[in-house]
């Protein structure tokens, strides 16, 4: 590799699949951890809907519940931040012992992301501003072909790319909170110092892992699907919209474990590509 080059995407792919399939077993608690708490979710609903007459009253308890398992998974990747980071490096992790840094780094991760999304959501609810506008002025004609033609994509596109950019200057505050102990704010400076000058290569190598892995996990949810469907008869039966209420439980918990599991088992490949170029880009000086 070249002074000042970073690794590839394509490096990035294969190395976080190689971690995965190494450490399988130690991704495979935090899996069941992960659908533990899908099930939990998923009683809670069942019960709600159940026992609450009230849809919004039942919507509620389900909303409360989702709190807490909010921080659970927030924790957990924290620990995968950590246990993967450790795999990365040679190092034997423990599962409880990344756990108890997820914990720890719990209060400050929910702190960074807080901010983060404050940063993101800017652009889009200004967007949102800006379309609803279009709609009350309800324009005709060339009035409309140039609202809904072009005011609206160009305002879409403008407010979308601050939010993008700070995306990606802020994209590995997590890895600097875990794995650096730094907090909050520091954090995110942090996370913009060492993407500066190298947004355009950073974007690029964070973009095309995750799109390979969104699709790949995409595919394989689908191909269960198909496996199961076909097995009970129809192999269609877990495909297109569906009513929750009017489900059987058992096609219910279908469509909410097999996500789970394998959702659970990407995570560890966004977190090992992220990591990968976040070790890269710290050794390798901005040109």
């Amino acid at each position: 590799m070249l002074p000042n080059q970073l690794i590839g995407p394509t490096q990035i792919i294969l190395g976080a699949w190689k971690n995965l399939l190494r450490h399988s077993r130690l991704y495979a608690e935090f899996v069941a951890w992960i659908t533990a708490i899908t099930l939990m979710l998923w009683g809670v609903g069942a019960l709600s809907r159940s026992l609450i007459a009230d849809q919004t009253a039942a919507s509620a308890v389900f909303l409360i519940a989702q709190l807490p398992a909010s921080l659970v998974i927030m924790a957990l990747t924290a620990a995968i931040i950590d246990a993967t980071a450790k795999t990365l490096q040679k190092r034997r992790p423990a599962f409880l012992e990344s756990l108890n840094v997820g914990i720890h780094r719990l209060i400050s991760l929910v702190w960074v992301s807080f901010l983060t999304s404050a940063v993101v959501v800017i652009g889009p609810l200004m967007a949102v501003a800006v379309f609803l506008a279009v709609l009350r002025w309800s324009p005709s004609g060339w009035a409309a072909f140039i609202g809904y033609g072009l005011l609206l994509p160009l305002a879409a596109a403008l407010l979308a790319a601050p939010p993008l950019a700070y995306l990606i200057r802020f994209a590995f505050a997590p890895e600097f909170l875990v794995m650096d102990g730094v907090r909050g704010r520091q954090a995110l400076a942090q996370s913009r110092q060492l993407v500066a000058g190298r947004w355009w290569r950073v974007f690029l190598r964070l973009a095309v892992p995750a799109l390979f892995f969104l699709l790949a996990s995409r595919l394989a949810v689908a191909v269960t699907y198909l496996v199961i469907g076909s097995v009970l008869g129809d192999p269609g039966l877990f495909f297109g919209p569906a009513d929750l209420t009017a489900l059987p439980a058992f096609h219910v918990l279908i469509i909410t474990v097999v996500p789970s599991v394998i959702y659970g088992f990407s995570a560890p490949l966004y977190v090992a590509a992220n990591l990968l170029l976040w070790f890269d880009l710290k050794s390798t000086p901005a040109s």
